[in-house]
C-alpha cells in the first residue's frame, strides 16, 4: 500500500481497550470495512492483512479471531478456509440456533457480545455519540440507544 493510501487508511481507525483496531469509514451491511485504494473496494481487514503480511492466495479467506467484523488489528487477523471460519463460529457458539436465544446467538442478531461491549466503552467515554455509533454498525440510533441504555444485550457484562 502507498504511504498516502496508508496514511489515508489509518485516518479512520480509532485503537479501543479491547486490542481492536476499529474501522470507522464505510462498513457493509454486515459490519465488515471496505476501502478504496485503486479503484475497486476492498474489505478493509484484507487490505491490512495484505498491507502487514503479503498476499492472500485465493482459496484463502482472512478471518478474525476477535470475532469483530470492523477491526483492522493485524494481530487479529489471519487466513484460513471457509471451513475454518465455519469452525470458529460454532466453537464460539455464533451459529443460528431453532430456538431464538439472547444475544449473538440469535439468528436475527445483527450486532456480535464484543460489538455490545464495545459500543457502550464508546458511548460511555465519549469517544462516539449514538448517531456515529448506528453508522459505523448499520443499525438504528434506537438500536443504538437502547444497548447504551441497558435496555437490550441486558446479559452482556462489561469488565
Amino acid at each position: 500500500m502507498k504511504p498516502s493510501a496508508y496514511k489515508r487508511f489509518m485516518s479512520v481507525v480509532i485503537p479501543v481497550d479491547s486490542g481492536c483496531w476499529i474501522w470507522t469509514g464505510y462498513t457493509d451491511k454486515d459490519g465488515y470495512g471496505s476501502f478504496k485504494e485503486e479503484s475497486v473496494p476492498e474489505p478493509a481487514h484484507r487490505v491490512m492483512y495484505r498491507h502487514i503480511f503479503g498476499d492472500i492466495p485465493e482459496v484463502m479467506i482472512v478471518r478474525h479471531s476477535c470475532h469483530n467484523p470492523p477491526c483492522v488489528n493485524p494481530e487479529h487477523l489471519e487466513v484460513g478456509t471457509h471451513e475454518d471460519n465455519m469452525r470458529d463460529m460454532v466453537e464460539a457458539g455464533r451459529q443460528s440456533h431453532q430456538t431464538s436465544p439472547p444475544g449473538e446467538n440469535n439468528g436475527n442478531a445483527n450486532l456480535t457480545e464484543d460489538q455490545v461491549v464495545l459500543i457502550r466503552h464508546l458511548y460511555d467515554n465519549k469517544m462516539m455519540n449514538q448517531y456515529e455509533l448506528s453508522a459505523v454498525y448499520k443499525v438504528s440510533q434506537g438500536c443504538i440507544s437502547h444497548i447504551v441504555r441497558r435496555l437490550s444485550w441486558k446479559h452482556v457484562k462489561e469488565e
